[in-house]
């Protein structure tokens, strides 16, 4: 590990994730915040198992409403909702969209909820989780499915306020 000084804020390094600590001199107040390193990690197809990350990107084939196709980039941190996509390929907010391998072309569907494409993540050790994200344009609901445990990220996951179904409905 680790440790630098920097105006009264130690900064730790780990692997797999970046901890920073402040803290104030005059007080025992101590804040500390979680980043996600993407460096070493994968997201991978659940049918044809191949790559979808690429140079800080997760490459996506995607579907409107209209039927016009394109290709939609997402960033890799989970909970950060930016992405990239041609300006002729017309999104919607609010428009419920289809997610494709952009490997084998295979629909990414859960079937866990209608609402919601699933992906394989692969951390900097090899370990897979599921990652289930919602094809609502703009909705912005992940959830990290690892180890019987569900981690939730975004400002609209409350619309789906008990994310044990997919515990649930995978033991089954």
């Amino acid at each position: 590990m680790k440790f630098r000084k920097l105006d009264s804020e130690y900064i730790q390094l780990q692997s797999g994730s970046t901890l920073i600590q402040s803290t104030n001199e005059s007080s025992t107040n101590h804040h500390i915040h979680l980043k996600q390193n993407t460096m070493g990690t994968n997201y991978l197809c659940p049918h044809c198992r191949g790559i979808l990350n690429v140079k800080g990107r997760i490459i996506l084939s995607a579907k409107n409403s209209k039927d016009e196709k394109g290709l939609l980039l997402l960033h890799p941190e989970i909970g950060n909702y930016s992405s990239c996509k041609n300006d002729d390929f017309q999104l919607t907010t609010g428009e419920k969209i289809s997610l494709y391998c952009s490997i084998c072309h295979s629909n990414l569907d859960s079937d866990k909820h209608e609402n919601f494409a699933q992906i394989q993540y692969q951390n900097v050790h090899g370990k897979e989780s599921t990652v289930i994200f919602s094809k609502i344009y703009g909705e912005e609901v992940t959830h990290l499915f690892e180890d019987e445990k569900v981690i939730s990220y975004g400002e609209h996951c409350k619309r789906y306020a008990d994310p044990e179904w997919f515990l649930k409905s995978s033991i089954d």
